[in-house]
């Protein structure tokens, strides 16, 4: 392992005083900036799921991942494909090739024949179509495009698959096939297609049902299966191409909601997962009558995918879980191995070679910290992880980790893979927010304001001063700098009746205090600025604080020139839903949003103007940044993107 010489001193993440560089950073600020993807990991969200021998290969908003499955007690991640910004959804596997619809960007074909290595072979657009669901028989691909209806693609030659027609049906969402035959759904229709002229195909059958939203189609034989999100699973005779008849519906709202996601079948069994009651087994050896013989009972949460291999079932959920269940018992399905991973990441911080990212949870602070080596940015790595974390920062080797109930924890991270704790600071009731200005740590209580604690030795954490304010005591975020702080707070909780529920969630009322800290032991407030209920984050440049809007993405600019009487003197339209976090970095304003990373020059400017952007696969959350690359957690995944001035520099 790396030894300590090789951390980065003081790069902090999130980084939001006023002052800072990207260091190496030579090109002016306000040069417009090319945002790229450099690499990625800690994929969450995954969405579809095949297995084919010993691998799985899982489709994730960012890419493709594959599994050994090899050992179903402990299946491991072994490959990788990133594929950012082409939306993956679904996915089929034939001879060790991958077909993924990748919505607007159409079809993907990837070589499996190195699960360690995923290739991408292939891509195919077809300009106005929308792949949302794909299905393969023979020598083609069948996509189904919810704008436009069923296309066709010929992938006789892998790399150079090519359009051979398509079909018009609206709102298509869920296509199956077999043989010569591709049945594709609407909410309210599924149509039989002829294909064995491909270049011509011709719909022989349609049969008009309420299939709310078809979310997967299965054949086997001359019957037809389709399970519909919301509405149950559809038993289907197919016998008559040219007239599809209804056998069964199995739907009990009263027990299930009709929550199905996925069918598969083997033999006479059909097995089928839910929202609410996991995983059931039907016999369906009668197709019009259905009697359950086995069931898993999984969580209240969906199960997004599930594959049949032999006597094992693969169910994907809840959340980014690999469940494997031995089901050679169909009557009592067992589970023997899980692989689970980050259910979506809230933070991002850096020290030298090393992200630090927290797991998003409920309630906050439950999920793990992780640590990923970004020495090589292309391919972060997986070192170590440690209990839940709110909020962190960084001195020298030791990260100072604000623990919600548990307080602040000062960890030594010489060696990122083993953390070894030195110290601790308890809180009365939750540590969300640490800042470091120089010896002297501050940390943001949700019940008892602001605390300063001196941490020039971190063994001996030593409490020097606080502040709470009588009318905002909830501490959210600080930034200090120098003699002067600034605090996000929020008011009391109101005083409710025995027994009346409280939302908790963005409703009270928040404020900006500025406060002169010059003496830790006796801080004062200079100022209060009324920012209002839906404040999610602030940030500091020069005597300018940059406050966002969790609702609107409008960031107000409030001048504390007059630190006693703070005002409003512009208003950023980012052009974004929400905004979730600020930082500053070099006179640069990272905006982390629900669209993506926006980033706006605070210098060149007599008004914040945006200067570069990045459309990520989820709602951002937080940003690092140094040298020149931007450490972005997104809802659904870590990302390391690449700062580049688009404008030559003048010398």
């Amino acid at each position: 392992m790396r030894s300590a010489v090789r951390i980065l001193l003081g790069v902090l993440v999130c980084v939001q005083v006023a002052g800072c560089r990207l260091a190496g950073s030579s090109e002016s600020s306000g040069s417009p900036l090319a945002i790229s993807y450099v690499g990625s990991g800690l994929w969450s969200e995954w969405s579809d799921l095949v297995v084919d021998d010993d691998v799985a290969a899982v489709v994730t908003s960012h890419g493709l991942l594959t599994i050994d499955v090899s050992q179903p007690q402990s299946p491991q991640i072994v490959g990788e494909l990133p594929l950012v910004g082409k939306t993956p959804r679904r996915i089929v596997i034939d001879r060790g090739l991958a077909y993924i619809a990748a919505g607007q960007h159409g079809l993907l074909v990837v070589d499996l024949a190195d699960p360690h290595q995923p290739t991408l072979l292939a891509s195919l657009e077809v300009q106005g179509y929308v792949f949302v669901d794909i299905a393969k028989s023979g020598s083609l691909v069948f996509a189904a495009s919810w704008n436009s209806g069923l296309v066709i693609v010929d992938v006789s030659s892998p790399r150079q698959p090519h359009l051979l027609s398509t079909v018009p049906l609206d709102s298509s969402l869920s296509v199956g096939a077999s043989g010569d035959l591709a049945c594709i759904a609407t909410p309210t229709e599924m149509l039989i297609v002829d294909a064995s002229n491909p270049t011509s195909p011709k719909p022989v059958g349609r049969l008009t049902e309420r299939f709310s939203s078809p979310w997967q189609i299965r054949f086997k034989q001359d019957t037809i299966y389709i399970a519909c999100y919301m509405y149950g699973l559809f038993v289907i005779d197919n016998a008559d191409p040219s007239h599809p008849a209804l056998l069964n519906h199995i739907w009990d709202p009263c027990t299930d909601g009709g929550l199905t996601m996925n069918v598969a079948l083997q033999d006479s069994l059909a097995f089928a997962t839910s929202t609410t009651w996991g995983l059931k087994v039907f016999d369906l050896s009668n197709p019009r009558e259905y009697r359950i013989v086995g069931t898993w009972p999984g969580a209240y949460a969906p199960l997004t995918a599930m594959a049949l291999q032999r006597d094992h079932c693969f169910v994907l959920g809840p959340g980014p879980a690999l469940n494997v269940l031995d089901v050679s018992d169909s009557q009592s399905p067992q589970l023997v191995g899980t692989l689970t991973h980050p259910a979506g990441l809230a933070g991002v911080a850096m020290l030298g070679d090393f992200a630090y990212i927290v797991e998003s949870s409920w309630p906050p602070g439950e999920g793990k910290l992780f640590i990923v080596d970004v020495s090589d940015p292309r391919k972060p790595v997986l070192v170590g992880s440690r209990a839940g974390v709110r909020h962190m920062a960084f001195r020298d080797h030791f990260g100072f980790f604000a623990a919600g109930a548990k307080g602040v924890e000062i960890v030594d991270v010489s060696d990122p893979s083993l953390p070894n704790t030195v110290g601790e600071i308890p809180t009365d009731s939750g540590a969300v927010y640490v800042a470091l200005d120089g010896n002297l740590l501050y940390i943001a209580d949700t019940a008892r304001g602001i605390r300063i604690v001196n941490v020039e030795h971190p063994g001996r954490p030593r409490e020097v001063g606080s502040f709470r304010h009588e009318l905002y005591p909830g501490a959210l975020q600080v930034i200090a700098s120098g003699k002067q702080a600034f605090v996000l707070a929020e008011a009391a909780p109101p005083r409710l009746p025995p027994g009346a529920l409280q939302s908790t969630w963005g409703a009270r009322s928040k404020v900006i205090i500025a406060l002169d800290v010059s003496d830790p032991a006796n801080a004062a407030v200079k100022s209060v600025y009324s920012a209002g209920p839906r404040v999610r984050s602030m940030a500091v440049f020069r005597n300018l604080v940059y406050v966002a809007n969790e609702r609107t993405g409008v960031i107000r600019v409030v001048d504390f020139g007059n630190p006693s009487a703070p005002v409003q003197i512009d208003s950023i339209e980012t052009k974004d839903p929400a905004s979730n976090v600020l930082s500053v970095v070099d006179g640069r304003l990272f905006v982390a949003g629900s669209g993506g990373l926006s980033v706006l020059d605070l210098i060149h400017q007599p008004h914040p103007t945006k200067i570069g952007s990045f459309d990520t696969p989820s709602p951002v959350f937080q940003v690092a940044v140094a040298d020149r690359l931007v450490y972005v957690a997104d809802r659904t995944g870590f990302l390391v993107l690449r700062l580049e001035s688009t404008r030559p520099i003048s010398r």
